[in-house]
């Protein structure tokens, strides 16, 4: 898991401090993590919350059709961003 949160850095690397990344994600979770509880995420000290595992994926495979596809990150609707990661999530 610890590459996941390594890859959303990558995502926000250039575009938003880690602090204000963090504040964006918290925002849009309704949550309440700090740049402590990243590190411990980062550091695989405490396991990544299922939100935000699927907040991740989801930023981070609209990066990847962006970069590799050409894909504007806008034109993907929720519910398709969704089903991607569903799609590739492991079953439970």
């Amino acid at each position: 898991m610890t590459d996941l949160i390594q890859q959303m850095e990558q995502f926000w690397d250039g575009v938003w401090s880690l602090t204000d990344g963090i504040a964006l994600m918290n925002d849009e979770l309704g949550t309440r993590y700090d740049l402590a509880r990243w590190g411990q995420w980062r550091r695989g000290e405490r396991s990544v919350p299922e939100p935000v595992q699927r907040y991740c994926r989801i930023r981070v495979i609209i990066q990847v059709l962006k970069e590799q596809l050409g894909i504007h990150p806008l034109s993907i609707t929720d519910e398709q961003a969704d089903a991607i990661v569903a799609a590739l999530e492991p079953p439970k």
